[in-house]
């Protein structure tokens, strides 16, 4: 699980959003391409005032094993 948080000095922190995912998904392009119904809580789904409908986030995974 990887959260996403929001850090500001005004404000305290909060929490914007998780993604939960299984290594086995990874191809071998090592990235891993998530849109809005990908992220939880599953209210945020259709949370247009705080992620627009296209809204994504790309990881991009470093090689572990060189083999």
């Amino acid at each position: 699980m990887i959260q996403f948080k929001i850090i500001d000095m005004l404000s305290s922190s909060g929490n914007l959003f998780r993604i939960t995912f299984n290594t086995a998904f990874i191809d071998s392009s090592n990235k891993l391409h998530l849109n809005r119904w990908n992220i939880s809580p599953e209210n945020l789904h259709k949370d247009f005032t705080k992620f627009e409908a296209d809204f994504y986030v790309e990881l991009e995974f470093e090689d572990y094993c060189h083999g």
